[in-house]
């Protein structure tokens, strides 16, 4: 779904050269936040496993660009794989991912951007949205299968000025989570979730300062059973109030 429409003027069209993704300091929610390193990619096996494949044109969520996706033929669910994204005035490649792990289903015979059936549902390669709230779309683009519980992932690029950027601190949240995260663009907020087990769930809220999100509640609930086996379910929540955190616990 398009959230944000493009705007007549000030989209990006040339990519800056992406810096390589370095773990961030831990902070309160570290859980949620951390980033997983992935296995080595080899992008010379990849491209041998896949010349032979067919190229799909991924084309119907932007009329700035288009992306295209190549994946081994395997029977399995995770696949070795490359997505990348062009300009469609000059076809120009602006950003390639190569992936251990790509997962996509065919709608039709064609791969689909802008699908985000949060948390377990099918997510898309491609999501085009704006993750920032500045008014211009920015990209997310799957790298493997590194969220919570071997789920989809994603870089994020911002664009600005003409360019998309790698953005370390908004790709953190589509990598230590369960999925890619969910936006309110009328609130300007953005929402993760993060669990442990069955009964162990972490509901985090984001405003975004600066370019820069950062966490303003915090919601956990735990519902793990006793010795005896009676379960209690205990929710803490903690809230930033004021520049200071509010924190509240109630147990059922």
């Amino acid at each position: 779904m398009d959230l944000v429409s493009p705007l007549s003027s000030g989209q990006p069209m040339v990519l800056s050269t992406p810096t390589k993704s370095e773990a961030s300091e831990t902070d309160r929610t570290e859980t949620e936040n951390s980033v997983y390193v992935p296995p080595e990619i080899n992008e010379n096996e990849i491209n041998n496993l896949v010349k032979s494949e067919p190229v799909y044109r991924i084309d119907n969520f932007s009329a700035y660009y288009y992306g295209k996706a190549q994946a081994e033929n395997t029977d399995l669910i995770f696949r070795k794989g490359w997505v990348a994204i062009y300009d469609k005035k000059t076809n120009t490649e602006l950003i390639k991912l190569y992936s251990n792990e790509l997962a996509f289903d065919l709608h039709g015979g064609k791969v689909l951007a802008n699908i985000l059936n949060i948390p377990y549902g099918e997510q898309s390669l491609i999501q085009y949205q704006d993750y920032n709230f500045d008014g211009i779309k920015d990209l997310a683009i799957m790298d493997g299968q590194n969220s919570c519980y071997h789920g989809p992932s994603f870089k994020i690029y911002l664009a600005n000025n003409r360019s998309f950027h790698l953005n370390e601190d908004f790709t953190k949240l589509a990598q230590g989570g369960c999925g890619m995260f969910n936006l309110d663009p009328a609130k300007k907020m953005i929402f993760t979730m993060f669990k442990s087990g069955c009964c162990w769930h972490q509901y985090s809220n984001y405003i975004v300062e600066n370019n820069v999100p950062k966490v303003v509640y915090i919601e956990t609930v735990d519902a793990s059973q006793d010795e005896s086996g009676k379960v209690s379910i205990v929710t803490t929540t903690e809230r930033l109030v004021g520049g200071k955190w509010e924190k509240k616990t109630v147990t059922d």
